[in-house]
């Protein structure tokens, strides 16, 4: 919209771990607000007139130049000396004012008023950088389209480090802050080490593990019996997809753990890796 953007764009199945829709939809709404602040202050750029000042000054002239004129009239009805210095007086009062407003005019400065797409990217920029100190930490972070066209919730556990180190300090009057959110933010924010997740060919569950916590050799040892055999490690965050085990039934998941690397064939389904059954496997694959 030329004032607001759009509502209905929360995604239960990708935004639900981040972020509830009612927080969503409240950034949503301040980021209209925004918009339509900017919108108010074009049209008082639009609408700029002469100062106030000027314009009495401008009266001020026109009056002594009708004064002039009058005095003048008398002055020469009555032959009158005083009226006609005067009158005078009055001509050198105007055009002096009348001088010095037009040169002050011709040399001032011409303010130049920014376009609308400039002022609605300069608020919400701000309201971003102070609401992004609170969800850089969730893998979370907000931005809006250079040309003004979209804003963006980038679901990125990596955060870039200009917004981790950010030195924003959040506001007191932010528009979604609340008292106790303000209280935990004052600080500077920590920098966030990357997650990576291990899913479950099994359970179809993710798991968030934290490597920094923790050596690759060791990781298996750390996860559960069910799925340390058949985990899959990624940079990024995944989400929850359906496994298609073609050629035959889900393997269950007491007794056997789905092979990745054997494209679905359940005659090639390995067991539960023991020391013991190493050779068993090897004779399968």
């Amino acid at each position: 919209d030329t004032n607001g953007f759009f509502r209905k764009a929360y995604h239960h199945e990708y935004c639900k771990e981040y972020i509830s829709e009612v927080e969503f939809n409240d950034i949503i709404d301040n980021v209209c607000k925004l918009a339509s602040l900017a919108y108010s202050k074009k049209r008082q750029n639009d609408n700029r007139q002469l100062s106030p000042k000027v314009v009495f000054v401008f009266w001020i002239c026109t009056i002594s130049v009708i004064c002039f004129c009058f005095l003048s009239y008398y002055a020469a009805i009555d032959k009158s000396n005083f009226l006609r210095i005067l009158s005078i007086a009055m001509l050198c009062v105007s055009t002096a004012m009348f001088s010095l407003i037009t040169l002050s005019i011709i040399f001032a400065k011409i303010p130049e008023f920014p376009t609308l797409s400039i002022l609605v990217k300069q608020r919400i920029d701000n309201y971003f950088n102070n609401i992004n100190q609170l969800y850089t930490n969730k893998g979370i972070w907000w931005r809006i389209d250079a040309k003004y066209l979209y804003i963006e919730m980038v679901i990125d556990e990596k955060i870039p480090p200009e917004l981790k180190d950010s030195k924003y300090q959040l506001p007191e009057n932010s528009l979604n802050a609340s008292k106790t959110e303000i209280k935990k933010k004052k600080t500077k924010v920590e920098k966030m080490t990357p997650k990576e997740t291990v899913r479950s060919k099994t359970s179809n569950k993710v798991h968030p593990i934290d490597i920094s916590a923790m050596k690759k050799s060791n990781l298996a040892e750390k996860l559960d019996d069910d799925y340390a055999e058949s985990m899959t490690l990624k940079s990024q965050p995944m989400r929850p997809q359906n496994f298609n085990f073609r050629g035959g039934e889900k393997p269950s998941h007491n007794n056997t753990v789905f092979d990745p690397f054997n494209k679905g064939d359940p005659s090639k389904t390995s067991k539960r890796i023991n020391k013991g059954q190493e050779d068993e496997v090897k004779r399968l694959n």
